[in-house]
């Protein structure tokens, strides 16, 4: 008997599989919230831009009026991008343990109000 040698394709399928598992949208509860301006933000940072998947279909207009109000902000914009998402645009920056917390809020928030 040789010496086994494992199936380079299969060696690859299960780094690329175990990369994914690691990433910190992989396994994240929807919404998924990616920040783009930071790779990996500290819970200090400051951030005004961010994307979010909500995995259903929301009132923009309705998210950017609760996020306003909950961030004590006058203006907040949310314009609509591919695959169902949103991008956030903050009048200025806000901590980044903040933006997962109050946009749960809003979106959930948005779907208490909306009619069955």
């Amino acid at each position: 008997m040789g010496n086994f040698t494992p199936d380079k394709a299969t060696r690859i399928r299960r780094r690329h599989e175990e990369k994914n598992d690691r990433l910190p949208t992989r396994n994240q509860p929807m919404p998924k919230i990616w920040t783009v301006t930071l790779a990996d933000p500290k819970p200090k940072d400051r951030i005004a831009y961010y994307i979010v998947n909500p995995g259903k279909v929301v009132n923009l207009k309705d998210v950017a009026d609760k996020l306003a109000k909950l961030y004590g902000m006058t203006h907040v914009w949310i314009y609509e991008s591919l695959f169902g998402c949103f991008e956030v645009y903050l009048e200025h920056g806000v901590e980044c343990r903040l933006i997962e917390e109050m946009t749960l809020k809003a979106l959930n928030a948005e779907e208490e109000v909306s009619p069955p």
